[in-house]
């Protein structure tokens, strides 16, 4: 061979390839779907970058497919995921999963960031065994145009340890669409921490992780129509399911740690389908408002509220409607520590003339507002309960927490030093089972205090 062709070997053997195979398989469905392009970018350290054009084709509407599989032994992470969905009838869209059944031999260690990237129809996302979605150092989205369908978030070991750092956040359905309702309809487990947000005009289906649900650095927001489930080892945060009937909500909490932050919720309540039971194991340092009742459908237990720590002081536990109860105690509020009643809870807050039916525990001590919890007033004083009160609206004055008693007819008072200026006054302190505030100009006035002129002798009064 001359040195002429030699040297011409050469340089072939060393040109880079053109060309690099794919690392996923890429499978669309029914038959009338085709996939237009798929571009996979290969990146440093095995990263895949992929952009995908899918037309939908001719139909009846519903639901198309793009499934997505590593082919290869080993980590493939995905640094973006764009997806466009083009032609299709009206209703068509297209469901994007990110699938490892052949985990963890072939596996996704994460997805930094998915997005649907235009087109005329929705889509949304799936994944099962992803060992990580986002990341930790930045904010990463992944956008579902209609409803999403999230999966298993795995720990895969080195560092990805099963946490969920994007944002989650399903859109509304475009106008006309029906299928693609912004409901997260698949249960989500994260094996890691949950580190991020959910916002969705839908629902959720049980969202269970096994870490934190937010943290005092990430706090976590979680913001939907209603949520079927949350369980976590902890919450810092905000969730939000104050949807647009009285079936939202929330149905069943599971914290075995403390909760912290503040939750709005449409109702608590049992059903067929929901056990209506909040356990938190820990402290509930939170605000809660409840807009409707905490009760339970006809034929069901009445819901159940667990604090197996305190109900932090300066919190209030807001419920707009009745506070139901069942038998033998059953449904209420039951806050297990002794003196752990320091925070407010409100029953009847829209003064609709709701009542107070379950019972509130605090400890050994339970706070029962017997048949009709009309006009209810208890005669526990706050500092065996922890400092807090429980008031039915409009609030009675409690016998006991007042100076003097409620009732009482006594010559003189003990003195308190007043805040405004130091000084040290007779001081009479009305005791009231919740707060009373300044009425606005022209508003109804909050509370009246009026005075009577006694005579106390014979003997005078010394």
């Amino acid at each position: 061979m001359n040195k002429a062709l030699i040297a011409c070997v050469l340089v072939v053997l060393a040109c880079p390839l053109s060309w690099a195979q794919d690392k996923f398989s890429h499978v669309v469905g029914p038959a009338g779907s085709s996939m237009s392009s798929y571009t996979e970018t290969h990146l440093s350290g095995g990263r895949v970058g992929i952009d995908a054009t899918v037309s939908l084709g001719a139909g009846t509407g519903g639901r198309s497919t793009l499934t997505l599989i590593p082919l290869n032994a080993g980590d493939t992470p995905i640094e973006w995921l764009n997806v466009t969905a083009t032609s299709g009838t009206s209703n068509r869209y297209l469901a994007v999963s990110v699938s490892c059944p052949d985990f963890p031999t072939k596996r996704v260690s994460y997805i930094t960031a998915a997005q649907r990237d235009g087109g005329s129809r929705p889509v949304i996302f799936g994944c099962g065994n992803v060992g990580q979605l986002g990341v930790s150092d930045s904010s990463t989205t992944f956008s579902f145009s209609s409803y999403g369908q999230m999966g298993v978030i795995k720990d895969v070991g080195e560092s990805h340890t099963g946490n969920v750092y994007a944002d989650l956040v399903a859109t509304a359905q475009p106008s006309g669409e029906t299928g693609a309702s912004g409901d997260f309809n698949d249960s989500f487990v994260v094996e890691g921490d949950f580190l991020s947000s959910i916002s969705t005009p839908g629902n959720v289906n049980p969202v269970v992780i096994t870490g934190v649900l937010g943290s005092s650095t990430r706090p976590a927001s979680l913001t939907a129509n209603r949520f079927a489930r949350i369980d976590a080892a902890s919450f810092v945060g905000e969730i939000d399911a104050t949807g647009t009937t009285s079936s939202d909500g929330i149905g069943q909490v599971t914290i075995t740690g403390d909760a912290v932050g503040t939750i709005f919720t449409e109702r608590i309540g049992t059903t067929s389908s929901w056990p209506g039971v909040w356990d938190i194991d820990g402290d509930l340092d939170a605000d809660v408002v409840v807009r409707e009742d905490v009760d339970a459908e006809s034929g069901a237990s009445p819901a159940t509220v667990i604090v197996g720590g305190e109900f932090t002081a300066g919190r209030v536990f807001v419920i707009g409607g009745t506070l139901a109860g069942g038998a033998s105690g059953v449904g209420g509020i039951k806050i297990t520590d002794t003196g752990g009643l320091k925070g407010q809870i409100i029953v009847n807050a829209n003064d609709a003339s709701d009542d107070w039916l379950g019972d509130v525990t605090i400890g050994s001590t339970v706070l029962d507002p017997g048949a009709s919890g009309t006009d209810f007033a208890y005669a526990t004083a706050s500092t065996t309960l922890g400092g807090g009160a429980v008031g039915l609206v409009s609030y009675s004055m409690h016998p006991v927490d007042s100076e003097p008693d409620d009732g009482a007819t006594v010559c003189t008072v003990g003195t308190q030093e007043w805040p405004e200026d130091a000084q040290v006054r007779e001081t009479i302190v009305l005791g009231i089972y919740g707060r009373v505030f300044d009425s606005a100009a022209g508003g109804s006035i909050p509370l009246v205090v009026e005075r009577k002129d006694m005579v106390c002798g014979p003997p005078p009064c010394s």
